[in-house]
């Protein structure tokens, strides 16, 4: 159940960061200013705000992916086969 958590918080994450990377490039290349959805509730005020935001979430996505793929299975689910009791 863990495994599967930390696989949809990766997967939220990654889709997180690469937004932000996205709203902090285009902001910067169109040369308008940060503006700050009220939901968040933290003022950010540069796009390179922005854009380490995302960087800090597509690393936390990519290590909590890693992390819950290491690791094999217990030694009594590789015995049983897929059609086993």
């Amino acid at each position: 159940m863990c495994r599967i958590l930390a696989r949809i918080f990766a997967v939220l994450a990654l889709g997180a960061g690469v937004g932000c990377l996205v709203w902090g490039i285009m902001s910067a290349a169109l040369g308008e200013p940060v503006r700050t959805p009220l939901v968040f509730g933290v003022p950010i005020s540069n796009s390179s705000e922005v854009m380490g935001a995302g960087a800090g979430l597509i690393a936390a996505g990519v290590t909590t992916l890693i992390l819950s793929l290491v690791g094999g299975r217990r030694k009594g689910d590789r015995d049983k086969g897929p059609g086993c009791c």
